[in-house]
């Protein structure tokens, strides 16, 4: 790509995002907001509405005397394919680029997860919306290791964990740009561009199957050498606890987990060992709000549990905010207060005394959205280049 074609890339991307976060805003604006002669404007806004990425929605009100301009709209019906694996279910969501759900699929599989099925069911929805797609994102619960090309996952069981990223790449057509990434990032990438945290140094917690972190400084995700920065989940509250598939001992997850919740909740004498369904953390919460008196203490002990890695966090980064999400938010206020007051009354004082620690207000299509608004923000091509493409995340 020449330094002109990059310059050129760069407005369009730049316009389409004012657009997106100025509904109807008119050409004579965007000439003024960017710099931009309207001569050019008009030109990159012809492209981008020849390429359907842009709607012209007519004469709108300007609050100036004159002739009413055109405004300008993000084009909803063109989407994101946003690809969820979980432990047990593969679920995918249509995102249009005004980052609202349009469509929701929803799979089942046992055992492993293999790319053949996975690939099967995305070329069936990329056959059904074809153009419309934009690029396809991909959403685990697992380190996207970018320098080996590497899936690492202690949740899922995948086929194949070291070539899986190469050959769903193989798979799925190759004029759809294909990303990874991670759960609890997409999360936090939501909660940093949709959410009401009012803080640029947040830390975001996703309580999930397994547990996993994210830490906003600058308003930017704290990112390591492969990509992703913190390990919660695998970090040791039990120096002789359970083994866990990572090689350590005692990890959050296994604990905390809502994969560990069946285990934790023979345990507690909540259930029988005969108990041939899953037990959610919705389960648990709506035995706790019936009085049941073990069903509290196993939140009391789940929120412990979480406090006390949260207090490691909060003497290293010293958020001001910390965000809880995933569907650990269904335990309810009993876990959330019981977790405030453990660190108000053991934290370091210094960092603690004034931290707000709360759920997200987002819903549970934050994972999407999150996916799909990174992906337009990081990685789409608006110079059309990017056929094959993969992003590692």
């Amino acid at each position: 790509m020449t330094h002109q074609q990059v310059i050129k890339n760069k407005n369009k991307k730049n316009l389409y995002n004012i657009i997106s976060n100025n509904e109807g805003i008119s050409r004579a604006r965007l000439a003024s907001k960017t710099k931009l002669s309207k001569s050019t404007v008009s030109l990159l806004v012809d492209e981008l509405i020849n390429e359907k990425m842009l709607v012209d929605i007519g004469t709108v009100e300007s609050g100036v005397q004159g002739r009413k301009p055109n405004g300008l709209v993000v084009n909803k019906d063109r989407f994101i394919l946003v690809v969820n694996i979980m432990k047990k279910s593969v679920e995918i969501d249509l995102i249009t680029l005004s980052y609202e759900v349009r469509e929701n699929y929803s799979y089942t599989y046992k055992g492993k997860i293999y790319v053949k099925y996975l690939s099967d069911i995305i070329i069936e929805k990329l056959k059904k919306y074809a153009s419309e797609i934009l690029g396809v994102c991909i959403v685990l619960p697992a380190i996207i290791d970018n320098v080996n090309r590497n899936i690492i996952t202690m949740v899922l069981d995948m086929e194949k964990n070291e070539t899986f990223i190469d050959d769903l790449r193989d798979y799925i057509p190759r004029e759809y740009g294909l990303a990874f990434f991670n759960d609890t990032t997409s999360l936090a990438y939501a909660e940093n561009t949709f959410g009401s945290v009012e803080s640029a140094n947040y830390a975001y917690i996703n309580i999930n199957e397994g547990v996993g972190a994210s830490f906003i400084h600058d308003s930017k995700i704290l990112r390591g050498t492969t990509g992703l920065a913190m390990q919660l989940g695998h970090m040791s509250i039990k120096k002789d606890g359970v083994p866990c598939s990572c090689g350590n001992r005692g990890c959050l997850e296994n604990y905390i987990g809502e994969l560990s919740l069946r285990s934790r909740a023979i345990e507690y004498g909540l259930i029988d060992k005969d108990f041939d369904s899953d037990f959610l953390f919705r389960d648990l919460e709506e035995m706790s709000s019936k009085g049941n008196e073990k069903a509290d203490a196993l939140i009391y002990e789940l929120a412990d549990e979480l406090s006390d890695a949260l207090g490691k966090i909060i003497v290293i980064l010293n958020p001001e905010i910390i965000v809880i999400g995933g569907i650990g938010r269904k335990l309810g206020e009993k876990y959330l207060n019981r977790i405030q007051t453990n660190i108000k009354i053991n934290g370091f004082t210094q960092f603690c005394k004034n931290i707000n620690i709360k759920y997200t207000k987002l819903k549970d299509s934050a994972i999407f959205i999150g996916a799909a608004k990174y992906y337009i923000d990081k990685h789409f091509d608006f110079s059309k280049n990017s056929e094959g493409d993969l992003f590692l995340s």
